[in-house]
C-alpha cells in the first residue's frame, strides 16, 4: 500500500460499484488512507455511490466534478464586461509568474494538488501534454480595472485535430460570485474556435465560482478522458 506520506489518494473504478459494496470499499479506504490525505473518487459510470463510499470511509464530501462535451460551431459572443478585459499571456509573463497566477486562481480547489513549491513544475507538465499544439500566447491571465480576474488555458489536443479543452480555468478568490467563471469559460471557447476547434471536452466543478481543470489522474495533467460525461468526487476526513 502507499506510504502514509502521500497527501492525495485517487480511487479509479472501471465498473459500477454495487450499493452493498460501498461500505466495504469505504472501510478499506478508512483503514488504509492517512487521515490527513485528500481522497479523490473518480467515476466512470453514472450509478456509482460516491457519497456512500465517502461516508463509509469517514470522509465529508466536498465537491463533484462533471466531464462534458459541446459543439463549438456556434459559440455566443462575450458580454460587455468581458469585452473590457485585458490579458497577459504565458508568453508575456513567463513560467514562474504565470504559475503563481494559476496557483492563486486555484485556491480552494478540492481537485488541485499544486503547492507553491510545485506550481512551476505542474505548469511545465501541462506544457508537455500540450505538445506541438502549445501556444504560449493563448494561455491567459485576464484582468479588469479592479485587478486580476482569473486564468484560462485554451488548448487544442495535439493528437486530435478539431478537438480542444481548457487545460485550466480558475477565478481569483476575491472575484468569485460575480459571473466571471462563465465569462472566462466563454472566452476560452472562443479561443479554441479561433484555433480551428469544433468540439470541446472538459470538466466543471459543480460549485459556482470554483476553479476548474481537466486533470483526471488516469489521463494525466490536462487530458480529459474522452468518452462521455463522468463525475469525480473530492472528500476529506470529517
Amino acid at each position: 500500500m502507499p506510504s502514509s506520506s502521500i497527501d492525495v489518494w485517487v480511487v479509479l473504478r472501471r465498473s459500477s460499484v454495487a450499493a452493498e459494496d460501498a461500505a466495504a470499499l469505504g472501510a478499506a479506504l478508512r483503514d488504509e488512507a492517512p487521515a490527513e490525505a485528500e481522497l479523490l473518487l473518480w467515476d466512470t459510470s453514472s450509478g456509482d455511490p460516491l457519497d456512500a463510499v465517502a461516508q463509509a470511509a469517514g470522509r465529508a464530501h466536498r465537491a463533484t466534478k462533471v466531464f462534458v462535451e459541446r459543439d463549438l460551431t456556434d459559440v455566443p459572443p462575450p458580454d460587455a464586461e468581458a469585452a473590457g478585459w485585458t490579458s497577459q499571456s504565458f508568453a508575456d509573463l513567463g513560467l514562474d509568474a504565470f504559475a503563481r497566477a494559476m496557483l492563486a486562481a486555484g485556491e480552494g480547489d478540492a481537485f488541485s494538488t499544486t503547492t507553491p513549491e510545485t506550481a512551476s513544475d505542474d505548469v511545465t507538465e501541462l506544457v508537455a501534454y500540450a505538445g506541438d499544439a502549445f501556444d504560449p500566447a493563448r494561455w491567459l491571465l485576464v484582468s479588469d480595472a479592479a485587478g486580476p480576474v482569473g486564468v484560462v488555458l485554451p488548448q487544442p489536443y495535439p493528437d486530435e485535430p478539431g478537438t480542444g479543452s481548457l487545460f485550466y480555468i480558475g477565478v481569483m478568490p476575491d472575484r468569485r460570485g460575480a459571473g466571471h467563471g462563465a465569462r472566462l469559460h466563454l472566452l476560452g471557447l472562443h479561443e479554441l474556435a479561433a484555433r480551428g476547434c469544433t468540439r470541446y471536452v472538459g470538466s466543471t466543478d459543480e460549485r459556482p465560482g470554483r476553479s476548474r481543470s481537466t486533470r483526471p489522474p488516469e489521463g494525466g495533467p490536462g487530458r480529459a478522458r474522452r468518452p462521455g460525461p463522468r463525475r469525480g468526487s473530492g472528500c476529506r476526513r470529517g
